[in-house]
């Protein structure tokens, strides 16, 4: 690897017009200047590239747009396929990067050539990008560990930066991920080669109401969860890859709470189609429920009906007096 290789930033950009010129203007200040910004325009509909024009007139700033929307996974996949970068890098189209950022990650990726990411902690910022926390979800991962395994808090988090060379050796970014692929992308990752923590917060994740991660649908988030883990378990599995695996049973837990998560959500809107496709699911599963997910989520649902008919009775007895 060369002494001062090209790093390439990839932003996948979706309706952050308002957000898109903070976010370049940080790659921008850079201490560490030699890089390139690939932007993957996933059919947004706010104009966000006209509006942030002037900021894009950089030969080193290119950009790509898609014929429809494929959502994240697939922007981001093409972000890397039309990159040139040794090492590459995430930046959310809404987020920002510290002044050092970069220097910091290529110093250590130079450092530690058997490392395949090289990974910081960030920022929990408001719509305006002050700073309100560090991120829980995010730290330094134990030895022997795997992103698969180890609680929140253990897990990789932003800044993720990671070889070229490295990514070639996986089966890349899976496309057809609409939630997780970054999950997905580092268990990957970390079965070609070792993963490192600057215990810094170099990212600045900023929290507004577009947020994919944080406002989209939570059952949809847990169950392409689910469907990266149980890829990871059976490739680790098949192909004995020397990296520690979740279990079977595991596997099944995640489901399961797939399984109550969406019955919770037929209850609440009272559609209670294919409800019971779910529930001979939880059927199956019954035996892998060693912490009685079932029971609990049971006892939370008659709670919050017994409070619904409260409510409802003590507004009758109001609108009576």
């Amino acid at each position: 690897m060369k002494e001062k290789p090209l790093f390439s930033i990839l932003i996948a950009n979706y309706n952050n017009c308002e957000f898109l010129s903070q976010c370049i203007e940080s790659v921008k200040k850079q201490t560490y200047t030699n890089w390139e910004i690939v932007i993957v325009d996933d059919y947004s509909l706010d104009d966000s590239i006209p509006c942030n024009k002037k900021l894009l007139e950089d030969e080193r700033i290119r950009i790509y747009y898609n014929d429809r929307n494929y959502k994240t996974a697939y922007s981001f996949k093409r972000c890397l396929d039309l990159s040139n970068g040794e090492i590459c890098g995430f930046l959310g189209s809404d987020d920002a990067l510290d002044i050092k950022a970069i220097e910091l990650t290529v110093n250590k990726h130079l450092e530690l050539p058997s490392y395949s990411i090289v990974y910081t902690l960030n920022y929990i910022c408001d719509n305006n990008l002050k700073i309100q926390s560090i991120t829980k979800w995010g730290g330094k991962m134990p030895e022997g560990e795997s992103q698969l395994t180890v609680p929140a808090g253990l897990k990789i988090t932003s800044f993720a930066t990671f070889k070229k060379s490295f990514y070639n050796k996986t089966e890349g970014i899976n496309d057809k991920y609409t939630r997780g692929f970054d999950q997905d992308f580092f268990y990957k990752m970390e079965e070609v080669g070792k993963v490192y923590c600057i215990e810094k917060p170099l990212y600045y994740y900023r929290i507004h109401n577009n947020n994919i991660s944080l406002n989209e649908n939570n059952i949809k988030a847990w169950y392409w969860l689910y469907i990266a883990n149980k890829d990871a378990y059976h490739r680790r599995k098949n192909k004995k890859i020397d990296i520690k695996n979740t279990s079977y049973g595991e596997l099944q837990r995640t489901y399961l709470k797939v399984c109550l998560l969406k019955i919770d959500q037929k209850i609440r809107y009272n559609n209670f189609d294919n409800i019971i496709y779910y529930y001979y699911q939880i059927f199956l599963r019954f035996l892998w429920d060693k912490n009685f997910l079932i029971i609990k989520a049971h006892i939370f649902f008659f709670k919050r009906f017994l409070l619904g008919i409260i409510k409802k009775h003590e507004g009758s007895s109001l609108q009576y007096n």
